[in-house]
């Protein structure tokens, strides 16, 4: 089992990083003189990206979704290359809670979201309305981005990712929050996927907002930089983040003076 799930997160690590490469290699332009061009130093020298690597991603003209509202929750239909299993429990994020087979209560940019998956086309995202679906959650999971192109880009370089594709065929890569990311990365140091989680819910539960959803599920917002600068390293500790509670604290002071930006 250790074996296979390493197998499979190494997998996803090198496909992310082949989707970044064959991107680039496809839309951007300075890779026409590919003899003075690395197209590695594009994506990962931070001089170069702050410069404006054009990383773009191809979307058909013919991808669309249907959506539309149904007793106050939003109906996202005939939905492609979406599983939201294979999305919140791949190791990229920790905040949220399973509540029954594919459906979860999830917290992101400040929201609590209750969302359920039936079948593979068919999302539900309770109580949520349009504007809420257009400026958080479509940009949350990546919806507006074609992942029938992307693969088909990826295979078409190197056919032996075909295995890790088909895998994880329902993987969108999340945009998420970044100083929730970057706190909850360094949690990650030496843990679990459950045990990530249990200390991500106890920092919200502390210091994030609570929220009480329609249907009586409950979940709690990820505390703000400006909260968590208020938090001591002791009390940190008290969150069984162990070891890691001076690089917590290191961290959120280095956002909360703007030294560290997303």
């Amino acid at each position: 089992f250790v074996i296979g799930f390493t197998c499979i997160i190494l997998g996803l690590i090198f496909l992310n990083k082949r989707t970044l490469e064959v991107l680039v290699e496809s839309t951007d332009d300075r890779m026409a003189n590919r003899k003075n061009v690395n197209v590695k130093s594009l994506i990962f020298d931070k001089r170069i990206y702050d410069r404006g690597p054009k990383i773009v991603t191809t979307i058909d003209s013919t991808f669309a979704l249907n959506i539309y509202s149904e007793d106050k929750n939003l109906i996202i239909d005939e939905i492609k290359d979406f599983d939201i299993e294979d999305v919140l429990e791949c190791g990229q994020c920790f905040h949220f809670n399973k509540i029954d087979e594919k459906e979860y209560v999830l917290s992101a940019y400040g929201r609590v979201l209750h969302v359920k998956q039936e079948g593979n086309t068919r999302i539900t995202l309770f109580n949520t309305s349009m504007e809420d679906y257009e400026n958080i959650w479509k940009s949350y999971f990546d919806l507006d981005t074609d992942y029938a192109i992307i693969k088909s880009h990826i295979l078409s370089v190197d056919e032996r990712l075909l295995q890790a594709v088909e895998a994880k065929q329902g993987i969108r890569i999340l945009r998420q929050e970044f100083f929730e990311t970057l706190i909850s990365f360094i949690i990650s140091q030496n843990k679990q996927i459950p045990h990530i989680k249990q200390i991500v819910h106890t920092l919200s539960e502390r210091y994030g907002n609570r929220v009480v959803l329609d249907n009586n599920f409950i979940g709690y917002t990820f505390p703000t930089v400006e909260r968590l600068y208020e938090v001591s390293e002791e009390e940190l500790r008290e969150c069984k983040v162990g070891f890691r509670a001076p690089y917590i604290r290191n961290a959120v002071e280095k956002v909360y003076s703007g030294e560290i930006t997303a």
